[in-house]
């Protein structure tokens, strides 16, 4: 079929499928692009602010903890006084982060 054909008309079919081709991949990577861009999209927006909360969240009841264990620790009423201040500071601010 192709022994028929000008040599012309050979490299034209040829760089005309090479053409289509390449167009094809173009087209595919631009809607996998467009998928990639929705999905940071919906992590950046919805997902991370949600990590952050958790990680602060955390971050309360860890202190909270150490407060706790800081408050039977103390020997003195002056340490214990101080201990347990930090302590309602900690406790203040793990609530604060529910009600956001």
């Amino acid at each position: 079929m192709f022994k028929n054909m000008r040599i012309g008309v050979r490299l034209g079919m040829g760089f005309g499928l090479v053409v289509v081709l390449m167009v094809a991949i173009a087209v595919i990577g631009i809607t996998r692009m467009a998928t990639l861009n929705e999905s940071l999209e919906n992590i950046n927006n919805d997902k991370w602010p949600k990590v952050l909360l958790l990680q602060d969240g955390l971050a309360g009841v860890n202190a909270i903890g150490l407060g706790a264990r800081d408050i039977l620790m103390a020997r003195t009423s002056r340490a214990f006084r101080a201990r347990r201040s930090a302590f309602s500071r900690a406790q203040q601010h793990r609530q604060g982060l529910g009600e956001a």
